[in-house]
């Protein structure tokens, strides 16, 4: 059994999920649905009709984790069946730390040290 399948065999059912929405009042779900964080070494194997059948049963947007690496066509097909929030925080950690290779180590410090000044954290 590949990791995926192990993942889709351990998910919550649906009725449980509706459950726990119903029973927490929360205000967004990040279901499982075939999505990680980081970086996605195959593309995923997305279950939009889990998100189709949450949305569809109980009206909560949804939330998605591991959004680094899909297709504009995955987001709005996810979009279109109830995700109002997408995580791509990997991408934006990588973006940041090639900015942050191509810049040397003392203009780094310079601009931490900076930072830190005008919100008054450094030590003078």
């Amino acid at each position: 059994m590949t990791s995926a399948e192990t993942w889709r065999v351990n998910w919550f059912p649906i009725e449980k999920c509706i459950e726990f929405i119903e029973a927490t009042g929360i205000d967004c779900f990040a279901p499982a649905i075939g999505t990680a964080h980081g970086m996605y070494s195959t593309e995923p194997v997305i279950n939009f009709d889990r998100v189709k059948e949450i949305t569809t049963r109980k009206a909560v947007p949804i939330v998605l984790h591991g959004g680094t690496g899909l297709s504009e066509d995955t987001f709005r097909r996810l979009i279109q069946n109830g995700c109002a929030k997408v995580n791509i925080s990997t991408k934006l950690r990588c973006n940041l730390r090639t900015v942050f290779g191509r810049t040397s180590r003392a203009s780094r410090r310079s601009m931490i040290r900076s930072k830190l000044i005008k919100s008054g954290s450094a030590r003078r």
